[in-house]
Formats: structure tokens, sequence, C-alpha cells
């Protein structure tokens, strides 16, 4: 994803870090955010929680594997919380 955005001029940052993800969203020199609700050392729906509480008001979308009701239950959450809520992706699993 990030070479396809590099390719039309979109900056981005990749980051499993959590620490790394609220730091650029409190300085909100983000354009919008594509989450991953399995993040190592913090769950999404944390992040979500997280990001609203910052007032973030960029888009943010979901990229994750898991079942897709659940991706949509934390789409809701995430309007529920405020946030720009830009659309749900589901990754494929290589397994």
């Amino acid at each position: 994803m990030s070479r396809a955005a590099h390719s039309i001029g979109i900056e981005t940052l990749a980051t499993a870090d959590p620490n790394v993800l609220r730091a650029e969203a409190r300085r909100s020199g983000l354009a919008g955010i594509v989450l991953d609700l399995k993040m190592p050392g913090l769950d999404g729906i944390e992040m979500l929680r997280e990001l609203a509480g910052l007032g973030f008001e960029k888009p943010v979308v979901l990229a994750s594997g898991v079942a897709d009701k659940v991706l949509e239950t934390a789409r809701n959450l995430g309007v529920e919380y405020g946030l720009r809520m830009a659309g749900a992706l589901a990754k494929q699993s290589l397994a």
C-alpha cells in the first residue's frame, strides 16, 4: 500500500508501534490512518478510542484480517466515537 500511495505523491508512514502512531496523530501531520485491528502491543479498538480522545479529524480506514462482522462493528464504533471512518477493508489471509 505504501508503494502505491508514494507513486501518486502521498507520503506514508508504516508503523506497528502504537507510540509512534499516537505521536503522529497528536501532531496531526498525517493525511489519514490505515489501522489494523490486530496491532502488536495495542488492540486496534483501543487505538480508535485513543484517536477519538486526541480529537483526530483525518480519515481512518480499517484494514484487518478479522471476520467481516468484527471489522464492520469496529467501523461503527469509530463512527460512534466521532471519527471520520473512511472504510473497512478485509485483508486476505495467507493461510
